[in-house]
């Protein structure tokens, strides 16, 4: 197992952008990544709202990565994800983040990993994100957010 863990956030059939063809073809991309490098991977769900998508289940199963599906009770789902790895003796140097939605639980979830964790580099898998109905849908704007975030973070990298 390398040091990475991936951690997929709210790939849920209630988030219209967990449907768009660009996002979940990111997040395959990202699984697929995962099964060479033999990462462990984290499913962020959002409790109360429908299952993580049968597409991106069905490709974490057949990766072969160790995983665990996860419930988290706000947007920020940082402690759950730290928590598991920390159970389940999974690597926490370093987390890569993709999924929905870009502007709020994954953005909640990078700033939550930034904040618990002093010696783990945080990625953001930028092309394996979407938004829903957001005000910053626009892919440019939601780029320099994180570019700003980046400059005050250096563990922050966005790829």
């Amino acid at each position: 197992m390398t040091m990475t863990t991936l951690a997929i956030v709210d790939m849920q059939s209630n988030f219209s952008a967990s449907e768009k063809p660009d996002t979940i073809i990111g997040v395959q991309r990202e699984i697929a990544l995962a099964k060479r490098r033999r990462d462990a991977i984290v499913i962020l769900e959002y409790r109360g709202y429908s299952k993580t998508r049968n597409t991106i289940i069905n490709a974490v199963v057949k990766s072969g990565c160790p995983f665990k599906i996860v419930e988290k009770g706000d947007d920020d789902g940082s402690a759950e994800v730290v928590k598991t790895c920390n159970e389940n003796g999974w690597p926490l140097r370093r987390v890569r983040v993709c999924g929905v939605n870009r502007m709020y639980c994954v953005k909640r979830t990078i700033e939550g990993l930034l904040m618990r964790l002093s010696h783990t580099q945080v990625e953001i898998a930028f092309g394996a994100t979407g938004d829903d109905w957001y005000e910053h849908t626009n892919d440019l704007e939601a780029k320099e957010i994180y570019d700003k975030m980046q400059r005050k973070q250096p563990k922050l990298k966005i790829l």
